[in-house]
Parts: C-alpha cells; sequence; structure tokens
C-alpha cells in the first residue's frame, strides 16, 4: 500500500508539485521523507506481491497456472492454505509454497502421482539414457533424448500409482538438467523447474554425480589435444587416483576460462583394477571424465554411465525408459 504524506517531500521538492506516473510515483512514495517530524529516516512501504506472481520468479510455474492452483485451494503457504490474491514478502523461498495433491473433488483419483513440493504434478523426470542419443537439441541428424519420454517407455516399476499418472500434453518447456554425451549412457534429469535445475547444474552445486567408467590405456594425444597445446604428452596410464581426489589444476582449454579450477572429486575408486572405475564429483564440464582420465591418468574411456544424481539412483531401470522424480528425491535436491 503506498503512503501519502501532505508534508512529503523528495529531497527539498514537496511531492505535491510532481506529477509522476504510477510507477514513479510507487518508487517515490517508498522513499518519502517525513519532514514534518523532523527526522531524516525513510518511510517504506510494506513490500509485498502476489503469491502467484512470486510463484512465477522462483521457476515454479506460470502466474496464471499458480492463480488456478491458489483458486482450487491446492496451494499451501507455511502448511496453510492460500488464498486468492493473497500477498507475500519478496524475498519469500520456495521451500515454503507446497502444491497438495489432488482430491477426488479435484480429480478423480487421490493416487495420482503429484508432486506435494513446488510444482503442478511432477516438475522434473529422469530418463536412462541409451547409446545415439544426445541430451540437448537435435543436430547433426542426432535424435535428441528427449524423444523417449513416451508413455510407452514409463517405467512403473510394478507402482500402481504411476499407472494413473498425468502425463504433459507436451514436453515443452522441460529442458536437460545437465549434460550427458552422444556416447554415454545413464540418468539424464529433464526439469521444467528452474530451481530444481539449477541446484543439479549451477557451478556452486553440491550435488554428487556419481558414474562407472570403464577405460583402456591412452595410446596417443588427440588432434584436439595437440591444437589447445602442441607439446601436449599423454601421461602413462597410473592406478593412483591422487590426482582426482585432490583437485587443482585446470583441463586443456580451460586455463583462462573463469571457474577453471578443478574441485576434488568427493570419491574415486577402482572397482576392477585397470579396467573399470567409480567416480563421484559434483561438478560436469564438457566431457569432463574423458578428459580428467586421459589428461591426468593417461586412461582412455570406452564407456561411461552415470548412475546416480544426488539422491536419484538408476536402480535396475532398462534403458530408454524414464520415471517422474520422487517427492524425497524433489525435496532432497531441493534442500541441498
Amino acid at each position: 500500500m503506498m503512503i501519502l504524506l501532505r508534508n512529503a517531500c523528495w529531497g527539498n521538492v514537496p511531492l505535491s508539485s510532481l506529477h509522476p506516473t504510477p510507477s514513479v510515483w510507487r518508487f517515490l512514495s517508498s522513499r518519502v521523507q517525513n519532514k514534518s517530524k523532523g527526522q531524516d529516516d525513510y518511510i517504506t512501504t510494506t513490500k509485498s506481491i502476489r503469491l502467484s506472481k512470486r510463484m512465477s520468479e522462483l521457476d515454479i510455474m506460470s502466474r496464471r497456472e499458480a492463480d488456478r492452483l491458489i483458486l482450487a485451494g491446492r496451494v499451501l503457504l507455511d502448511g496453510k492454505q492460500a488464498g486468492i490474491g493473497e500477498k507475500v514478502s519478496l524475498d519469500l523461498l520456495a521451500n515454503r509454497i507446497a502444491i497438495r495433491p489432488p482430491t477426488t473433488e479435484d480429480s478423480g483419483d487421490p493416487n495420482r502421482i503429484v508432486s506435494t513440493d513446488t510444482t503442478e504434478y511432477f516438475p522434473a523426470v529422469v530418463l536412462n539414457k541409451p547409446l545415439g542419443y544426445v541430451s540437448g537439441q537435435s543436430e547433426h541428424d542426432n535424435v535428441p533424448a528427449i524423444r523417449l519420454l513416451k508413455p510407452n517407455n514409463l517405467w512403473t516399476n510394478n507402482d500402481p500409482h504411476l499407472s494413473n499418472i498425468e502425463l504433459p500434453r507436451s514436453w515443452r518447456g522441460f529442458a536437460p538438467a545437465g549434460r550427458l554425451d552422444k556416447d554415454s549412457t545413464g540418468l539424464l534429469v529433464f526439469s521444467r523447474s528452474g530451481v530444481l535445475a539449477k541446484k543439479i547444474i549451477s557451478a556452486d552445486s553440491v550435488v554428487e554425480k556419481e558414474y562407472l567408467v570403464h577405460v583402456s590405456p591412452a595410446v596417443q594425444a588427440s588432434r584436439r589435444e595437440l591444437q589447445l597445446r602442441p607439446s601436449f604428452k599423454l601421461p602413462r596410464p597410473t592406478l593412483d587416483l591422487s590426482p582426482l581426489l585432490r583437485g587443482g589444476g585446470s583441463l586443456l582449454g580451460d586455463e583462462d576460462k573463469k571457474d577453471s579450477r578443478l574441485k576434488p572429486c568427493v570419491d574415486a575408486e577402482w572397482i576392477r583394477s585397470g579396467e573399470i572405475l567409480r567416480i563421484v564429483l559434483t561438478e560436469g564440464k564438457k566431457r569432463h571424465i574423458r578428459r580428467l582420465c586421459r589428461e591426468l591418468m593417461g586412461w582412455h574411456v570406452t564407456a561411461l554411465q552415470r548412475i546416480r544424481i544426488g539422491p536419484i539412483k538408476l536402480e535396475n531401470m532398462p534403458e530408454g525408459d524414464w520415471r517422474p522424480l520422487r517427492q524425497n528425491e524433489i525435496e532432497e535436491l531441493l534442500n541441498n
């Protein structure tokens, strides 16, 4: 609510002599000085916005969709049902907002899988990506992995609730939260929640990604490696994992980039000495693990599979199948 003061002024100019536009008036009236009291402290308005707008700013959903759910009584604020037009503070955090599942009156099926976190239905899905699919947009005749998100590829794992899931009319708005190149397999998350995606892929993310890496001795430097550094020589293959665990330094071509310094891997161990390696890390540069293995340890990656992203595990989901993220997985990711 704007505050009108007869004796208020902006600097030495009385506000009553100004004719600002509504937006300028809101700016000025939130910073007026009460000269009649002889005080220099600013009198500010109560800064608040509609809950639906704040939900849109947090990348939870569109304002229109938020208003629809608020009207249906399905949006909870601090555990209590929110009202249409309800105002909240400008810095309201996403973890104070929840969406309750639909009741029988809402959808005819209260068991339908619905996130009670911050997005309508499911904000993200996870796919077990096979070889030959790219994680991003189609390029050079490569097929984008999002095309595998079909009803007949939904992995129910004998969960009767998943048979009642309401699929999106389209996957528009869903984007890969992280990369997994064409020659790699395993978990790939698609999210329409910017908040959730940032938790997984931001530069300061602490979400662990776990990989199984098949290797063989690297024979010679690649053309790319020699272009980046003509004097580059591959290290002799080693079983010593300390280069991965101590971090530091940078990969070829990244020396001048921001945040180029390598983070230490969270964990690394040989599953089968000289053949299969398990690596856990929190960062994910382009072809990161392949470059780590070649440039730091002298190993060429022959196969790479991502088996875990934070709380999300591959389990026994077949290649090419997908499922919605579970409520506990979403909550753990958002709390990281």
